[in-house]
């Protein structure tokens, strides 16, 4: 397996990862109060957006030649740690606003 094989396969399967995350997510989401389950709905959609650029960036570089793919590298990267950090903040605040409901 190529280098290049083998980073798309780990970008896909981190990208499974997240999706099933953001599916767990939603489930909590649903359950939660009119007025913040809106605003999870809301990042959900930021997540998923940005699950679906990275989708695409996976297409460009299994559809780019051996040479060109490095150079798609960095932007994936980028886009990689972007959506870790919405990841992880949303599942801050879905915490935090399950903890500030149990109190309520």
């Amino acid at each position: 397996m190529s280098s290049r094989e083998g980073y798309i396969k780990k970008l896909q399967s981190q990208l499974d990862e997240w999706n099933a995350k953001i599916d767990i997510l939603k489930e909590v989401a649903q359950r939660d109060k009119a007025n913040t389950k809106e605003d999870y709905e809301q990042r959900i959609g930021q997540l998923r957006k940005k699950c679906e650029v990275a989708k695409e960036k996976i297409k460009q570089i299994q559809e780019s030649n051996n040479i060109g793919w490095e150079e798609l590298k960095e932007d994936v990267e980028e886009s990689w740690n972007g959506i870790k950090q919405l990841l992880k903040d949303t599942k801050t605040e879905f915490c935090k606003g399950l903890e500030e409901g149990k109190e309520s």
